[in-house]
């Protein structure tokens, strides 16, 4: 299959987004002829260009990428599809939207079908959401259903004669959570204590503990629904790099779901690590369902606390080994939690 020669990433300056444009404007395999294009948010009343991000900057040497000021939630089906159509774009690939209000990814989505983009691949860097299912207590999870129904219908409808072209070929890219949200404090997983802390906690064995016996500053790690409980986690950069690396390879089969994975282990042993790498003490506190249902009855709107009902409730999707993944297969070095931990957090 030819390689693309017109790739636009919505959201190229972000968490996921950044790492994925270095790595198709860098790979060894990238056509001269190709020109990348990022969408950046528009300046409010200015009749100017937008200038060129400075996280950006490492690219400059690379020619052939363009901005494209768009903003995805206010910009009607109509014209997004519009835009897309416009510019002919080989392939989109979706790398925002954690943020976004209900129904924009479903808009994109369907924006690219529309358009007749000839490839796509969503904002679907996450879960195994076709196993997570509906009714998960995460909306947004139950959009990223919606938006794998959508893309699989219309190639089913393409097989029973209906509808024009080629139609839209996807892939999906199953990643676990971004390693980086894995060790993000406000997720509550993993938090550093800077000072003895005043406040106290049940351990994994019951009794309370405050995480720092020596005053040097220790983590509290805590587990979602059970120690037991598995997650797959996958660093950015990392992501990008198998992404790329998909996107380059013409023997690739398309209109699949993809797995890769930095790491998968389960909380009990996220909290060893830590506390081996680090030198310092760490304090184990559980989360149980029961309290992960009774804080998110307080913010029932809460995305965060939506998120940890989620793993808390020991769903099939949130984790996958990494034996028979693309990665694996590969034989790539993806970074794994121990590796992630030795090179971000504070030792003795």
């Amino acid at each position: 299959m030819p390689l693309p020669s017109s790739i636009l990433i919505l959201g190229g300056t972000g968490q996921l987004g950044l790492p994925l444009l270095t790595s198709l404007a860098t790979h060894p395999s990238r056509p001269s002829s190709l020109h990348l294009t990022t969408t950046i948010r528009p300046q409010p009343s200015s009749p100017h260009p937008p200038p060129f991000p400075q996280s950006l900057s490492h690219l400059t040497p690379h020619s052939k990428i363009s901005l494209l000021p768009l903003d995805l939630p206010s910009t009607p089906l109509p014209t997004l599809t519009s835009t897309f159509r416009t510019n002919a774009y080989d392939l989109i690939i979706s790398c925002t939207g954690m943020t976004f209000p209900s129904g924009t990814q479903t808009k994109i989505a369907r924006a690219a079908l529309d358009a007749g983009i000839p490839k796509y691949i969503p904002w679907q860097f996450g879960l195994d959401y076709d196993k997570v299912g509906r009714g998960s207590g995460q909306d947004l999870f139950d959009e990223q259903v919606a938006v794998r129904e959508l893309l699989r219908g219309q190639r089913q409808g393409l097989k029973r004669g209906e509808g024009e072209g080629r139609g839209t070929e996807w892939m999906i890219v199953s990643t676990g959570v971004f390693m980086e949200f894995l060790f993000w404090e406000g997720w509550g997983v993993v938090e550093a204590q800077k000072k003895k802390s005043e406040q106290k906690g049940k351990g994994e064995d019951g009794e309370d503990g405050d995480g720092d016996r020596d005053g040097k500053g220790g983590y509290v790690v805590r587990a979602l629904g059970n120690w037991d409980h598995r997650v797959t986690a996958t660093g950015v950069e990392d992501i990008g790099r198998c992404v790329a690396g998909m996107v380059y390879d013409e023997d690739l089969e398309w209109n699949q779901v993809l797995f890769i994975a930095g790491d998968t282990l389960g909380f009990k042993e996220l909290a060893d690590v830590v506390e081996r790498e680090t030198g310092r003490d760490v304090k184990r506190e559980l989360w149980d369902e029961e309290y992960l249902r009774k804080e998110l009855e307080k913010e029932p709107g809460d995305g965060l606390r939506k998120y940890r009902v989620v793993f808390g409730s020991g769903k099939e999707g949130v984790s996958w080994e990494r034996e028979g993944t693309w990665s694996e297969g590969k034989g790539l070095k993806l970074m794994g939690v121990e590796e992630w931990v030795r090179r971000n957090l504070k030792r003795v």
